[in-house]
């Protein structure tokens, strides 16, 4: 899926790690999500309504009278410097796909590792965090751990 940064003007694909933390976040209610520009780096804050109109766009193109190309969705977007943790979430249990998977401070390969999980192990989900392409669940204070991380899902929803 590609979409026009909302800084630089440049197309940028949205690929399939970040759509997936996007559907995340949609369904649990947060309002927006952030796709890093790969030409600038910037955040393009999304709206629900405004991916599903840009997905249905990539989806179903409509041909431009005299243009070789199909053509881009241009949703306005509201710009975001930083992601945001989601709001109003409902507490849901997560199954661990992976045989280990840290469980660190913060939202970051880079926080320190407090504990660990293993395949099978069940974990109450307190809220989501996602970056555009990776998505992290926080699972007690400063308790953290990756469920989508550079294109793998290490955890998933049971329900």
């Amino acid at each position: 899926m590609e979409y026009t940064c909302t800084y630089c003007r440049k197309p940028f694909n949205i690929n399939p790690a970040e759509a997936a933390g996007a559907v995340i976040d949609y369904t649990f209610g947060k309002k927006t999500h952030n796709f890093k520009c790969d030409n600038c780096g910037k955040d393009n804050a999304l709206t629900k309504a405004q991916y599903e109109a840009l997905k249905d766009a990539a989806e179903n193109p409509t041909p431009v009278a005299g243009a070789g190309s199909k053509p881009v969705a241009q949703p306005v977007a509201k710009p975001s410097t930083q992601p945001s943790p989601l709001m109003g979430f409902a507490k849901r249990t997560a199954v661990v796909k992976v045989h280990s998977l840290h469980v660190r401070k913060d939202h970051s390969t880079k926080a320190e590792t407090m504990a660990g999980l293993t395949m099978g192990e069940k974990v109450t989900v307190l809220s989501t965090w996602s970056d555009g392409k990776n998505t992290w669940a926080e699972i007690g204070p400063e308790r953290w751990s990756a469920m989508v991380y550079n294109g793998d899902t290490l955890m998933e929803f049971e329900d």
